[in-house]
């Protein structure tokens, strides 16, 4: 079943037509056999069959999908900490990153990502390629878009943009929906409490769970109640396959 309509199909295959080096998105997902209650991810099913549409329409393009549960080793490579995932890269890592389904407006963000990575060309003036060589820190740029903003997906694509011409940049679309795990725990100065500081992990909290669907807090989030569903769900779905109940 087709993901896009035929005309949107051709449309897309036209401007694919354009691209000149290979590109891989990887898509981070969520096993329909394996689920922890309160981080069931709705559209994580929805963005990998688009991304594999997608990839079929040129072939410049290539899909890697990986479990945000089981594959944690590539979860820490890539530094997800948020579903559905698709990272947008050829043989180097850019930083892009689309957070949630780009469907609607934000559409056009993952076929301009691709473009732009595959043609070598951001848009961006020389005068502003200058001005990002001076960044001496890392920058992390978070754009949350909505549904129904027609100007979201221009300053998602600035901050693709940014990051493709600059290391010290990387840049994510955050979109409704989208499911956060939050694994990391640091401890940050806050005068406000009586022992001068508190945990803190690494999604901004109260940015975040405006647009999110669900997102763990920090801390008390991920701990032994999450690892035990885990371990349930995981024995549960090997004894479905081993069954011979569903396939692999």
């Amino acid at each position: 079943m087709s993901v896009l309509e035929e005309k949107v199909r051709n449309q897309v295959r036209k401007m694919f037509a354009e691209l000149k080096e290979p590109v891989n998105l990887i898509v981070f997902t969520q096993s329909e056999l394996i689920k922890v209650p309160g981080i069931e991810c709705e559209s994580c099913k929805d963005n990998r069959l688009l991304m594999e549409e997608v990839t079929s329409l040129s072939d410049k393009l290539s899909v890697e999908i990986y479990d945000f549960i089981k594959d944690t080793d590539k979860v820490a490579q890539y530094q997800i900490d948020k579903i559905p995932a698709t990272i947008v890269k050829s043989e180097k890592d850019y930083g892009i990153r689309l957070y949630g389904l780009p469907a609607g407006y934000e559409f056009p963000t993952l076929l301009n990502a691709i473009q732009m990575v595959s043609t070598g060309k951001s848009g961006l003036s020389e005068e502003s390629k200058d001005k990002l060589k001076s960044i001496s820190k890392s920058v992390h740029i978070q754009v949350f878009v909505t549904l129904t903003c027609p100007y979201c997906s221009s300053a998602v694509a600035l901050g693709h943009r940014m990051a493709y011409d600059s290391e010290m940049i990387k840049a994510d679309m955050v979109k409704p929906g989208a499911v956060v795990v939050d694994v990391g725990t640091s401890r940050v100065d806050d005068p406000s409490v009586e022992r001068g500081w508190r945990w803190s992990g690494d999604v901004a909290f109260d940015e975040v769970k405006e647009v999110a669907a669900a997102i763990t807090p920090v801390p008390g989030g991920v701990g032994p109640l999450t690892i035990a569903w885990l371990l349930k769900n995981s024995t549960k779905a090997a004894r479905r396959l081993m069954s011979g109940e569903v396939k692999a």
